[in-house]
């Protein structure tokens, strides 16, 4: 393994033998300083040289795998101060890198600053972060430079996005005065201070993407926290909304009698507001005559009815 910017070899090592068409297997483990290298493999004397094979497992992204044939560039730690763009087309090329760390940006070119606005007592260091909708993609902390501060120091860090859908924020920290941020592109630009947090779009149709809701738009492909699932605009409901701009019938609410028994059961209320009345209750309904007690001529009552067809029309046919 050969270091990239100083040219020298920092980790050398030897491949076991392998005799009768068997395999061997030689395992090292290093440390490295955060930079660029290259790691190739010199077959020597061997005689199958297409047998021979490495991984190399902890540098920055996939494992790397090779053999004998051609080197492999990899960076360690992020590539360390050596590490940039080394393509001279790329907005963000650095004529001062040694070695490409993946990071050229051919279009869609920003710059980060970020301005300390006067002095204070720097007890946490505010953080602007970047995320997508899966992960962090840049984040910068406010350098800790003492008590007090400088005014006006300014850093600046460059800036590449796919066209998508971002938020940006940045936490408050332990600064006793503000700090001001500002993202600048060639078409497009926002900015803010601490304790800022907003949805920022770039280069797609910003709007609501829910096809449930009312305001839904089929052209949009990010979605901005718009969508409007509307409001209640019957004016007979209790939650009537005059100033609703989408209609939603389903949410209206009606308030009455839900209970089918009650004398005053309403079949339209949806929310039942403890208003129904019930009629009074028989406590002792074989008092058939009404006099208040059980007896004798309750029994008779129910006699003389016996047989009776109740279904059968009077004599009078009515």
């Amino acid at each position: 393994i050969e270091n990239v910017a100083s040219g020298s070899i920092i980790a050398t090592g030897t491949m076991g033998p392998s005799l009768g068409g068997g395999s061997a297997l030689t395992v090292d483990v290093g440390c490295l300083d955060p930079g660029c290298y290259v790691i190739y493999v010199d077959d020597g004397p061997a005689v199958y040289t297409p047998s021979l094979s490495y991984t190399l497992y902890g540098a920055d992204g996939d494992p790397i795998e090779g053999n004998a044939s051609g080197e492999h560039f990899f960076t360690f730690g992020g590539g360390g101060p050596s590490a940039g763009c080394m393509a001279p087309l790329a907005c963000n090329f650095n004529p001062d890198a040694t070695c490409d760390d993946g990071s050229c940006c051919f279009s869609n070119c920003g710059n980060l600053s970020i301005t300390t606005l006067g002095t204070g007592n720097l007890l946490s260091n505010p953080v602007w972060t970047l995320m997508d909708e899966i992960e962090t993609l840049y984040s910068y902390s406010v350098p800790s430079i003492g008590f007090p501060s400088m005014f006006g120091t300014t850093t600046n860090h460059p800036i590449c996005l796919e066209h998508g859908c971002y938020t940006i924020s940045m936490e408050t920290g332990g600064w006793l005065t503000p700090v001001d941020w500002s993202l600048h592109f060639p078409t497009h630009s926002i900015g803010g201070s601490t304790g800022f947090e907003e949805l920022f779009h770039f280069g797609v149709v910003a709007g609501c993407t829910d096809e449930v809701a009312c305001n839904y738009m089929p052209e949009a492909n990010c979605d901005d926290n718009s969508c409007d699932y509307g409001a209640c605009t019957d004016p007979l409901a209790c939650n009537f909304d005059s100033d609703a701009t989408c209609e939603n019938e389903s949410i209206c609410l009606y308030p009455g009698c839900t209970y089918s028994g009650a004398l005053n059961y309403n079949a339209d209320a949806n929310v039942d507001d403890g208003s129904c009345t019930f009629g009074p209750v028989e406590f002792c309904p074989e008092d058939i005559n009404g006099d208040g007690v059980v007896s004798i001529a309750d029994i008779l009552a129910v006699l003389s009815a016996f047989g009776t067809d109740c279904n059968s029309e009077s004599e009078t046919g009515e």
